[in-house]
């Protein structure tokens, strides 16, 4: 029986897996450029460009597929060098990612070409310093600089040469400079129960599904509060009742309402 038991859990989970990769991939191929839809068809080459960096989609479809699943922090530690940890914010109820380094959860911002540390504090406030950090040597000698920034990415900043981003705003888009060249959206995958952030809505899948499904539960929850006992009395009623013209009122009526 045991055995039978954990056959079944694990045919249960590589199906799972498969219809879960499969949907990703039929989604992959079918859906086009998902930039269009979010920003419009009035939208440029360039401002696409960028809000696909920003989002990742430029990262090969089994890498999204993994991070999706499994998370994204798993590289992203790598690539910043040091633990990355969420935090609840307490207005919006959500959760913020930030490095932790020395014992402190630190975020970082460019802006003029001058690389600033945002220092969490108790309150959830932020204290805004000069950043002290190791820049690294990469190609052509250019410097890099992996951290978090403020909107839950691991980013990569060049020292001198920011890249030009745009961010769509309630007011349409606004050109910023000194932004990273490189984005991992930070999440921690549907395994760890992060289904990441809605495209449409630029929250997080869970803050917004789970109201819909406690609504869902309610819901039904009464329903079979009301049904189970009704149909347990109309069953005694036309038991007792059998042949009779109330067994075949109860039964045609049953009947036509769980064909409705």
């Amino acid at each position: 029986m045991a055995r039978f038991i954990v056959r079944s859990l694990i045919s249960a989970v590589l199906t799972m897996l498969i219809v879960s990769a499969a949907l990703f991939f039929f989604l992959e191929v079918g859906s086009g450029d998902v930039t269009v839809k979010i920003l419009g068809i009035e939208s440029t080459p360039e401002q696409r460009a960028s809000y696909r960096t920003q989002l990742g989609l430029n990262a090969p479809a089994w890498q999204r597929y993994l991070d999706w699943l499994a998370g994204s922090d798993w590289r992203a530690e790598r690539a910043v060098g040091l633990p990355l940890v969420t935090v609840r914010n307490e207005s919006t109820d959500e959760a913020e990612w930030w490095a932790e380094r020395d014992g402190e959860l630190v975020r970082w911002a460019m802006r003029d070409g001058e690389l600033y540390q945002l220092t969490r504090q108790a309150d959830g406030s932020s204290v805004e310093s000069p950043a002290d950090v190791a820049w690294q040597e990469g190609e052509n000698g250019a410097s890099y600089f992996w951290g978090v920034d403020a909107d839950n990415n691991a980013v990569m900043w060049m020292r001198g040469a920011g890249e030009t981003v745009w961010v769509r705003t309630k007011a349409g888009f606004r050109k910023e400079g000194d932004g990273p060249r490189e984005y991992i959206p930070l999440r921690k995958g549907l395994l760890r129960f992060d289904a990441g952030k809605s495209l449409q809505t630029g929250r997080p899948v869970s803050v917004t599904l789970w109201p819909r499904v406690r609504n869902t539960l309610i819901l039904a929850g009464l329903a079979f509060l009301i049904v189970m006992p009704l149909a347990v009395f109309l069953g005694v009623i036309a038991g007792i009742n059998e042949g009779t013209w109330i067994d075949r009122v109860i039964s045609i009526g049953l009947a036509l309402t769980a064909n409705a």
